[in-house]
């Protein structure tokens, strides 16, 4: 209401409570090669545990990377990791054809035939294989085989037998490997059938026969007289080929047997044998993920063919659905009666409907895959993954690209405070430049930056001293040839050890550089340095590939390099604070940058909230009652030594105002780090008074 016309009251309210907010200091972001886990995409890891998990163990191949990502994590609790695949990589899956789905954001169902598709590309879901098993209706009735011939030795000779299997005595395929038999067989039947065995070679079962036996599930096995010695079964042997689903290698570890139809599918139509159920085992075939080779990562129980199938609470119970949406391992990509290959079509059980079908009040059976024989798909082990780990670490935003670091480049859509550079080869850009480019471009994050390791170590050793301090040099002033205080350069690498591998391992201090500053804001504040005795401390240091003496730390430092030094009896201490700002300014302390880098982000994100509003004395009053309390509170905590804000008609003239623009000028002294320290000892003679002595 703008005026009121007739009397009344209107009552409204007035904000003067704002505050400057709090902004996060400890954030880290690092781009790394992995083995395993989404990529292209920024995922907040607070552990080495989840680190493991998400990304999986250190390998031969891409342990820096890794190492240089959990040795941040030792210090702070907040990394932000993007894995970098190439463009060629793929993921494993169940026809080994190319598909590369990156995260959970670009998942697209697949155009060729695919029935399961590794979770993220990469070698390592070659590891992966998926059962899967519906158990089908089955049937129930008495079979009489009669063996015609001598069964030892042979492969054939059966009368009646399409599902009766030889086994050669003695050899490593019978139900017990390199047991002796006398005759050996094995009997291939649907969930609860009954097998006579009548005859062998032409006469009537007897005595004193040795029998290796394996029979499915269920079935039973008459004729042969109690006489017999039994070796094997199917405890023994069992049955886990294409040809066979009634009794299936983890066929013990769902509750749910097959066939089955979920209670939904009766509920709705009334039918109680539509046979929609379907229990999905993922297994690590290899052992790349568990270590041990057959171990079941994860089990899907009494999931539905039915598109519209639901559980108890209304949540999807679509088999394909529950794979996506549940599955850290694999992906669904496609019905396997639907696939175009007459190969796996061969077992399907004719008349029923399709996989993904939407069911409706009327009734229907879902089509299943056992069939005698059948070579459908019940058992998949993925292959075709490719490109997980290389060289390359991604482009760097000038590119235009989304991959590698790029991905930190938009200061308002991802919010960290430090770049972690790790490895500096990346074989296709000049990696620590663009990083500096992307924190000068960003201006609120410092990148934590290491030499090369051809630099200071040579044949997995330190290489001389005089030697590191000569390409350190060249490192800074060629490689890295950038003058900018949003950066800050160590001196080396540091030897630790690998528990994962039981190695010892080379890996850059940035990351220890990176986390030293966190650890330093978390016991003090932002703009206290991180060096030093008190807060410098590296972890998990074996030995350190460059110690510089003191002659060298002068030259490092001359050429903002920050020395890494190891002191007898005192730990590896971080011994510099100096920015690549080669200019002499308070800027080249990363203590004062990270405090401006502060104060600049509260303050800006404060503003935002003066758009829009009247340029006028009272806005401009109201600003400098926000801004003048939040300094001097930092100055209270030993951030500035004093300030002052300017906002008023000295700089927001007629004409700044006409432009319809603001301005605040924000005075700030900050405070200084103590980088020399001098101390005058001063000899007197017993007889004097000190007072007579000039400057005491």
């Amino acid at each position: 209401m703008a005026f009121q016309v007739s009397p009344g009251v209107v009552t409204k309210e007035i904000d003067l409570t704002l505050i400057i907010p709090a902004v996060a200091t400890t954030i880290a972001g690092f781009s790394g090669r992995f083995e395993w886990g989404p990529a292209d995409q920024i995922v907040i890891v607070d552990s080495e545990n989840q680190l493991v998990q998400l990304y999986g163990k250190p390998t031969l191949t891409n342990y820096v990377d890794f190492f240089t990502a959990a040795n941040f994590l030792g210090y702070g609790r907040t990394l932000k990791v993007n894995r970098y695949v190439e463009p060629t990589a793929a993921n494993a899956g169940s026809s080994a054809a190319l598909n590369l789905i990156k995260n959970n954001d670009s998942w697209v169902a697949p155009t060729n035939e695919e029935e399961w598709i590794a979770r993220y590309p990469g070698a390592k879901g070659n590891s992966l294989k998926v059962q899967w098993h519906d158990g089908g209706a089955g049937t129930t009735a008495d079979y009489t085989y009669s063996v015609t011939e001598d069964l030892d030795g042979l492969t054939s000779g059966f009368s009646g037998a399409a599902g009766l299997t030889l086994w050669a005595v003695g050899t490593t395929s019978g139900p017990v490997p390199g047991a002796s038999y006398d005759h050996v067989f094995r009997i291939d039947t649907a969930n609860g059938d009954q097998i006579t065995v009548t005859t062998i070679s032409g006469s009537p079962v007897t005595s004193g026969y040795v029998f290796g036996l394996a029979a499915h599930s269920g079935a039973t096995v008459t004729g042969i007289g109690s006489t017999h010695a039994f070796v094997g079964g199917t405890a023994a042997e069992p049955l886990v080929s294409s040809s066979n689903y009634d009794s299936w290698e983890h066929e013990d570890q769902f509750q749910i047997d097959m066939p089955f139809t979920t209670s939904w599918f009766t509920d709705l139509t009334g039918s109680t044998t539509g046979y929609d159920g379907v229990n999905i085992a993922v297994i690590d075939e290899d052992g790349e993920f568990s270590g041990t080779k057959g171990t079941v990562l994860e089990l899907f129980e009494g999931v539905s063919k039915a598109a519209n199938a639901k559980k108890f609470n209304g949540e999807s119970n679509y088999y394909k659905d529950i794979i996506n949406d549940a599955s850290k391992y694999i992906w669904w990509g496609g019905h396997p009666e639907q696939l175009t290959d007459a190969a796996q079509n061969a077992g399907l059980t004719t008349g029923g409907s399709v996989w993904g079908t939407t069911v409706t009040v009327s009734g229907l059976t879902f089509s299943t895959l056992i069939s005698a024989g059948s070579t459908a798909g019940f058992s998949k082990s993925l292959s075709g993954g490719s490109g997980g780990v290389s060289m390359d670490r991604g482009d760097i935003p000038t590119t235009g690209s989304t991959q590698g670091y790029a991905i930190f480049s938009d200061p308002e859509t991802v919010d960290v405070n430090l770049l972690i550079g790790g490895d500096n080869q990346d074989g296709v850009t000049t990696l620590p430049v663009g990083l500096v480019d992307l924190a000068d471009s960003r201006k609120d994050c410092v990148v934590f930056l290491s030499p090369d390791k051809v630099d200071v170590v040579a044949n997995d050793n330190p290489r001389e001293s005089s030697d590191s301090l000569t390409n350190v040099l060249a490192f800074r002033n060629t490689k890295l040839n950038k003058a900018s205080s949003y950066a800050f350069l160590d001196s080396g690498w540091k030897y630790m050890y690998d528990r994962y591998n039981d190695v010892y391992v080379w890996t850059p201090l940035c990351a220890d550089t990176a986390g030293i500053a966190v650890r330093s804001d978390e016991a003090t504040e932002t703009w206290f340095s991180p060096a030093g005795f008190n807060r410098g401390q590296v972890r998990g240091v074996i030995k350190l590939s460059f110690n510089p003496t003191l002659t060298q730390r002068d030259a490092l430092y001359k050429d903002q390099v920050n020395p890494v030094v190891a002191f007898p009896g005192e730990g590896t201490v971080l011994f510099g604070d100096k920015t690549l700002q080669s200019k002499p300014s308070a800027f080249d302390r990363i203590n004062v940058r990270r405090l401006f880098i502060v104060l600049e982000k509260a303050i800006a994100t404060a503003s935002k909230f003066q758009l829009f509003e009247q340029n006028d004395a009272f806005t401009r009053a109201q600003f400098k009652n926000l801004i003048e309390p939040f300094l001097r509170d930092v100055q209270s905590r030993r951030g500035i030594i004093d300030f002052k804000v300017v906002c008023d008609e000295s700089n927001n003239t007629g004409e700044v105002i006409d432009r319809n623009e603001f301005i605040a000028d924000i005075f700030i002294k900050p405070t200084r780090s103590i980088n020399f320290i001098t101390l005058n000892f001063i000899a007197a003679r017993t007889g004097i008074d000190f007072s007579e002595i000039g400057g005491v």
